[in-house]
């Protein structure tokens, strides 16, 4: 027993000193990498399924970005990754001598005769004998057999799309361009005439799928392969099976036999094959724009077009074919798969494809050709940046067959590295291609880095879908040929690839009862200028109001959702007000968020109860305590301007109002809300400033949960996602109840909103001290209905109260902020108006002793008008949006609407605030900043039902006094310290900036501040 321990014991420690020897070597020589685990190296998350490879890959490749290379453990062999570009030209081109070979696992197995796993001058004669093959020339005859097969799957796709209940079909885009590519493979290279799209199960597609699809068993012979290739050779083990041998080994020499006795002549890969085998393939036909294919095609080098004599054997010839084959089903069809995703997603780049493609068809009456491919230049543009994204092989490997020193990894490394005969090097395509040292945005899909005025600006090493040096792709014009043609025939024929729901079901309620809509794009609906970023979500529904002056209503589809505009001020009054018991609530998509917990998205009894227990918080008596909270705010932002301006080299500054107003809201809010001092103006990054940010900045995951949740909100629920991220809710929740429960623990009473909502939680709030006069703090000020009057003794859970607080502070940090912003903009580009109200502010000051409380609110006309004014122009929401919750009588939606539109229970309508205070039926000269409009003189003539700045009936905006004096606080305190004027980044005149869901001006809000003397 004793002995066996030792045995043991001794055994456990070799394994110990041989894995610590294996994994040594980059440690030894100063080379970054991952610590590796034992015998699986650095391929535990590949293994266990937690990253793909190319990301992987790409994490490596983004960890070490002084390196010029880093090491990688491959379960027991390392390689070499190369970061540095010109390393890797060095490595494939200039030195590709020393990286001849691919790593081929030192076995004769029947996959290993490819060109692909060839090494030495065997691969260096089969380059050569197979070159000729591959030339544009040889292709544009294949170019036919192509076009042969697209017709046949848009026959297939027409058929089962008319043979559809609907007008679309679901399709996976893998199985159907894996169907196309292997069509394409048995008519261009082996002769065959097969249909997989009718005949789905055919043989030649099953071994396809039995030869690409790596199974278990697979998995295990191709780890055999690289770390025991003389076990697998004993055991006669293959990665193909001998099902998949047998069958092409036998089709490819019968086809040449038949093809031999009979004399048929196919130019087809089997015909090369043949005139490879006799020696008669040459290189007198490749010409100097043998590049045409694409932008993406590789060229063959001097290896390649060296005129060989050597005899093959029929098993090396076969071994090409399936090779062709295998590249072809799987690495092809992948390309295109992710071309036709990307096309689905970026509507834009489908578009403009499509028009390149019919005006092509116009011009050359449908006819397509090798020619073709040579003159679509935005075709090539789409293909080569799919080719970048999504590469068709995320990384190439070689083996160096001599010691070679590849430099010093880095710059603070003392020693070169030698790499030693044998081992490996990678180069990672996928990482490179998303680097944005050589694709700024790498992320995103964009065509026109290939564009003439463009390309030049790449870095030819960095983009290497097919490879680079002698051992690139050879079958690189043949892949782009077969690539273009399929996305031309689908776009020919279907209009929208991402057709997920019926066009002609969307549209035809509307058509029948007279409405008028723009016409949709399915699954984009009326959203693609928007999404597009030609026009501001304002602006799109200005357009779409100006374009039916004659309407009560009209149509708009929000990507799968339909919803009704209201045009006329009457009727928008009746469904906000005298029906308001249809229309309620706010559309909240059906999914329960902590998002919707707020006043603004609880529905029905829930948001009734909500807004009576609220409402007593939000009186002029309860506004009137907080002044005194936003006047310090002020004063502190007062104090870091003149600091800056002092401390500048004129007597000026010029910044950004957005960030001036939303620090200074940030700040009111934390004071007001949360009873924290908190100065943003000096603690640029403090926390509550920070998660505002986080929390009101739509980055591109918020607006795919946004997407989702208006409609798949099941898909939401199911993902359990939402729209505030998770550490914002943590920071509020805990912020809410922890000053809550301290407040409660040592007595503490402080007039802000927390107090407010303990004192609602207790069911002490009442409507007592709500007076006539509660509108005081100005015009736009909405007066609150008899639902927010009601008693209310319900008792709220700890959430609810948080989501309130969550929800005030939104609508100040956004909202508010964003009318201030526009506000000082409009002062400074309007100075007559702004020195009218510093002289109000001036006289207040004289006549009160620079005193400024609530009183003072209601005793200044004028910057009541500015605001007012600012608060038309500049609505603080574009629109107002209910839900019907049950079936509504519309009326006719114009006067040649035959039958009465009835809005069915669940639609959405849409009330376009932006555009209504831009009429000019209700505004004469609208796009003037005229404060006269609001004058006591004037101010009869604005019919109420189109001023709404806070929304209009029961569910207008609680906290609109609040707005109001937190916006006439700061301007008045601004003014009085500081002149506004514009400077030469002021946008002049304004337009709103089209990438961004809120309302800002393009270019941003910047201004010159000066101190006032």
């Amino acid at each position: 027993m004793i002995i066996l321990l030792i045995w043991v014991a001794v055994l456990i420690a070799v394994v110990v000193l041989y894995l610590r020897q294996v994994y040594s070597t980059f440690s030894r020589n100063d080379i970054k990498h991952f610590k590796p685990i034992p015998l699986l190296g650095n391929m535990g998350k590949v293994m266990l399924r937690l990253d793909h490879m190319a990301y992987d890959l790409c994490n490596l490749y983004n960890s070490f970005p002084e390196e010029r290379f880093v090491g990688r453990f491959e379960f027991l062999s390392e390689a070499v990754v190369i970061r540095d570009v010109e390393l890797i030209k060095k490595i494939t081109v200039k030195d590709f001598e020393y990286f001849l070979d691919h790593r081929s696992f030192d076995t004769e197995s029947f996959f290993g005769r490819s060109l692909f796993l060839l090494k030495g001058q065997e691969w260096k004669d089969m380059r050569s004998t197979l070159s000729p093959a591959f030339t544009s020339s040889k292709i544009r005859l294949m170019v036919p057999f192509m076009v042969e097969v697209g017709d046949q799957m848009i026959v297939s796709l027409k058929k089962k799309i008319k043979d559809s209940e609907n007008d679309y079909i679901d399709i996976e885009c893998k199985d159907l361009t894996t169907r196309y590519a292997n069509d394409v493979i048995a008519s261009c290279a082996f002769g065959l005439k097969v249909d997989s799209h009718t005949d789905e199960n055919n043989q030649f597609y099953q071994m396809g799928k039995k030869a690409t699809n790596f199974s278990f068993g697979q998995i295990i012979i191709f780890f055999f392969l690289m770390h025991a290739p003389k076990l697998v050779k004993i055991l006669k083990w293959d990665i193909l099976s001998d099902a998949v041998k047998s069958f092409f080994t036998n089709l490819v020499l019968g086809t040449m036999k038949d093809r031999e006795e009979r004399n048929i002549v196919r130019p087809d890969m089997i015909h090369l094959l043949m005139e490879a085998k006799k020696g008669k393939l040459t290189h007198a036909d490749v010409k100097s724009n043998d590049e045409a294919a694409g932008f993406a095609t590789v060229e063959e080098s001097s290896v390649g077009r060296k005129e060989i004599t050597r005899e093959w054997a029929d098993r090396d010839l076969v071994a090409q074919a399936l090779l062709f084959f295998l590249a072809g089903f799987e690495t092809i069809s992948s390309s295109m798969s992710f071309l036709l995703y990307e096309l689905a997603v970026n509507t834009d780049v489908q578009d403009r494809l499509g028009q390149e493609i019919r005006e092509h068809d116009a011009k050359n009456g449908g006819k397509f050709d090798f020619n073709s491919i040579q003159t679509m230049t935005y075709l090539d543009m789409v293909v080569s940046e799919v080719l970048r994204l999504w590469p068709p092989a995320v990384a190439t490997d070689r083996i160096c067959n001599r010691d070679y020193n590849l430099g010093k990894p880095n710059e603070t490394a003392e020693k070169d590295f030698i790499l030693r005969k044998g081992a490996a090097i990678m180069i990672p395509t996928f990482a490179i291609h998303r680097d944005p040292e050589f694709f700024p945005e790498p992320e995103k899909f964009n065509p026109d880095r290939f564009s003439e005025e463009n390309k030049h600006k790449i870095n030819v090493l960095a983009y290497m879908p097919f490879g680079l040096g002698p051992r690139n792709c050879i079958g690189s014009r043949f892949a782009l040929c077969e690539l273009k043609k399929m996305i031309i025939l689908l776009l020919c024929v279907i209009f929208v690839l991402a057709v997920l729901v019926p066009y002609f079901k969307q549209v035809s309620s509307l058509r029948r009862h007279g409405v008028n809509y723009f016409v949709p794009l399915p699954l984009i609906g009326n959203m693609t200028n928007v999404l597009l970023r030609k026009h501001h979500g304002a602006d799109d529904l200005l357009y779409l109001y100006k374009s039916f002056p004659d309407d009560r209503f009209v149509g708009r589809f929000e990507f799968t959702s339909k919803t009704i505009v209201i045009r006329d001020v009457e009727l928008a009054k009746k469904m906000t007000i005298k029906d308001f018991e249809y229309f309620h609530d706010h559309r909240n998509f059906g999914v329960e968020s902590f998002f919707t917990r707020t006043l603004f998205l609880l529905q029905g009894q829930e948001w009734k109860d909500m807004r009576s227990t609220l409402s007593p918080a939000f009186t002029s008596s309860k506004i009137r305590l907080m002044v005194p909270f936003m006047v310090e705010v002020g004063d502190q932002m007062i104090q870091s301007l003149k600091k800056q301006i002092e401390a500048s080299e004129d007597d000026y500054i010029d910044l950004d109002c957005k960030d001036l107003t939303t620090r200074y809201t940030n700040d009111v809010i934390a004071s007001c809300a949360f009873g924290l001092k908190v100065d943003s103006h000096s603690d640029k990054d403090n926390k509550f400033f920070e998660m505002g940010k986080t929390a009101t900045n739509f980055g591109f995951f918020q607006m795919l949960v946004f997407f989702i949740m208006m409609n798949v909100p099941k898909l939401l629920k199911i993902l359990d996602w939402d729209v505030i991220p998770y550490e914002v809710r943590a920071f509020f929740t805990s912020l809410v109840l922890d000053t809550m429960k301290d407040r409660e623990m040592h007595n503490i009473v402080r007039p802000d909103l927390i107090h407010l909502l303990m004192q609602a939680k207790k069911g002490k709030i009442s409507h007592e001290d709500v007076k006539p006069n509660d509108a005081a703090t100005g015009f736009a000020t909405v007066e609150e209905s008899e639902f927010g009057k009601k008693e209310i003794n319900r008792v709220w859970k700890d959430d609810d109260l948080v989501a309130q607080a969550l929800i005030f502070f939104f609508a100040g940090f956004e909202s508010v902020s964003s009318a201030m912003t526009f506000l000082m903009y409009e002062l400074a580009v309007n100075p007559d108006v702004q020195d009218r109200l510093a002289q109000e502010i001036k006289e207040h000051d004289a006549k009160n002793g620079g005193k400024f409380d609530f009183n003072s609110i209601q005793d200044m006309t004028y910057l009541d008008m500015v605001v007012s004014e600012v608060l038309r122009l500049w609505p603080p929401a574009i629109f107002l949006d209910r839900q019907c919750n049950k079936e509504y009588n519309m009326g006719k939606p114009n006067k040649t609407a035959e039958k009465d539109f009835i809005l069915p229970k669940g639609s959405g309508i849409a009330i376009p605030t932006y555009a209504f205070h831009r009429d000019p039926q209700y505004y004469p000269d609208p796009e003037k900043f005229d404060p006269e409009r609001f004058s006591e003189e004037n101010k009869h003539k604005i019919n109420p039902l189109a001023y709404m700045p806070f929304g209009g009936g029961p569910r207008n905006c609680i906290g609109s006094r609040f707005a109001l004096c937190e916006v006439k606080v700061m301007i008045y305190q601004l003014l009085r310290h500081m002149e506004l004027s514009p400077n030469e980044k002021t946008c002049i005149p304004p337009k709103l900036a089209t990438n961004d869901l809120n309302i800002r001006l393009q270019g941003g809000h910047s201004l010159r501040l000066r101190i006032r003397r």
